[in-house]
């Protein structure tokens, strides 16, 4: 009696070549979202860029007073600097040196400067290349082919990917060896745009005259207020201590600060988590009591 060389059912071969196309299948639907998405590997990537600047910022402290990389200015107005300039913005005077221009230390020193100028320093110094500031999700691309050592900036916002604690406050108030850990010194870039010198739209601004948003991740749809590099998903920032790590909100400073926000007019309890938009002309960051002794300031905003 001959036996059926089939039973009922899928064989073994077949059931493996059917799982091989279904893979394949998913795969095809999901590569145009996993192509745009801020995925665990781009983050990684981004992240080992923050670790990789902050170990750069580590070594030139070491060789500069403690201190982070900070541009020449004038030390007179400390906390007082027009740091809205953008990335390869300014006027081209003493004031407001352009690209090309170093920044001016002394009284009548440089007044406007971008922030982005404390990164070029690691430029400069063959510490960190141009292609380290970029985000892989965030669509940037560096201006290729230039003699780094003729320029103190960047070619445009749009060259840098990422923000740095303004460094134009008094010295207790700028990133230092002896920085409170907790102090977030780079991170993505905010939300509140790349060039425009405005105060962002009311819906993507924390307002004081409502009550603060609780710290959770899912206490609020925190999209539209973190930075625009993974989607809104959140962002990798890089801590005093030099560690990086993705964060889903942007209420990691010191004391829940809202890393995108400068201390907002109101002295209410939630002041440093609120905010308003660094790009408020005449705002700075607010520093600390404790200044006198030292401490980094609460209120430490990432910009641009």
């Amino acid at each position: 009696m001959m036996h059926s060389a089939r039973r009922n059912g899928l064989t073994i071969m077949e059931v493996a070549v059917l799982v091989v196309i279904l893979a394949v299948f998913a795969f095809w639907i999901l590569l145009p979202r996993v192509t745009h998405c801020g995925c665990p590997s781009r983050r990684l990537v981004c992240a080992a860029n923050l670790k990789g600047i902050g170990t750069s910022c580590i070594i030139y402290a070491n060789s500069n007073h403690s201190s982070w990389p900070v541009p020449a200015f004038d030390e007179t107005l400390a906390g007082n600097i027009d740091y809205t300039v953008h990335a390869g913005g300014g006027e081209g005077s003493v004031r407001s040196p352009n690209r090309r221009q170093p920044s001016v230390a002394g009284p009548g020193g440089a007044r406007q400067l971008s922030v982005t100028r404390s990164f070029w320093i690691l430029v400069r110094s063959g510490d960190v290349t141009p292609h380290q500031f970029i985000c892989p999700t965030a669509g940037d691309e560096p201006k290729s082919n230039e003699n780094l050592t003729a320029y103190y900036d960047f070619s445009s916002s749009k060259a840098v990917s990422y923000g740095f604690q303004v460094p134009f406050g008094p010295r207790c108030a700028r990133a230092m060896d002896w920085s409170d850990n907790r102090l977030a010194v780079v991170a993505d870039r905010g939300p509140y745009g790349r060039t425009t010198v405005s105060t962002p739209p009311t819906d993507t601004t924390f307002s004081a005259s409502v009550a603060p948003p609780r710290f959770g991740p899912k206490s609020l749809p925190w999209r539209k207020y973190n930075s625009p590099n993974h989607g809104g998903e959140g962002q990798n920032v890089l801590f005093a201590d030099g560690h990086a790590e993705f964060r889903r909100t942007p209420i990691v400073g010191i004391d829940h600060d809202n890393i995108y926000t400068v201390a907002s007019e109101g002295d209410g309890p939630w002041a440093l988590t609120v905010g308003e938009s660094p790009w408020k002309r005449g705002a700075s960051p607010r520093v600390g009591l404790d200044c006198s002794e030292e401490s980094p300031t609460k209120d430490s905003v990432i910009f641009p």
